[in-house]
């Protein structure tokens, strides 16, 4: 997520963001 933009990411950095 962070450095990658992608959707499955996104989901894994959704939970890191705050």
């Amino acid at each position: 997520g962070l450095q990658c933009p992608e959707r499955h990411h996104l989901q894994f950095d959704a939970r890191w963001h705050r």
